[in-house]
């Protein structure tokens, strides 16, 4: 089973799950520590941001500061682990139907806030009996 240590060698996991994270999440909010300007607008200390773009965290020293580093690195790395075991132990593929054709999916969102996937219809089977039991032991637990 993947571990934390794989991070490094599957790089398209981790550049894909970022990607989704950017695009369908707001993050944390962030406190201006002090005025700054940011895309030439001024931010007054103790501002509150919510923003979807990478760069806020990487402001001049003392400008946002992210409260919630800690829990940020245990929520991307649970899901980094969850995602890479997924992937080890099942093939996830489009629903058929009765006739055996597939159901084509259409990417559906919820709006506001907190933004999620409407459900759809797929399909999961096991790539690796061996993991697979493995992964029912640990679920088990």
């Amino acid at each position: 089973m993947p571990c934390l240590d794989d991070r490094v060698s599957l790089p398209y996991l981790d550049v894909i799950l970022r990607e989704v994270l950017r695009w369908y999440s707001l993050g944390a909010p962030h406190a201006a520590s002090n005025d700054d300007v940011y895309g030439g607008y001024f931010i007054p200390k103790g501002s509150m941001a919510l923003s979807r773009d990478e760069d806020i965290r990487h402001l001049t020293a003392g400008s946002f500061v992210n409260h919630f580093a800690f829990g940020r690195w245990f929520a991307e790395n649970s899901l980094w682990t969850a995602a890479s075991t997924i992937l080890a132990v099942l093939r996830i593929d489009h629903a058929k139907d009765s006739n055996r054709e597939r159901i084509e999916v259409k990417p559906e969102f919820s709006a506001g806030q907190v933004i999620h996937p409407e459900p759809f219809h797929c399909s999961f089977e096991s790539v690796n009996t061996a993991r697979e039991g493995h992964l029912r032991t640990m679920s088990s637990k």
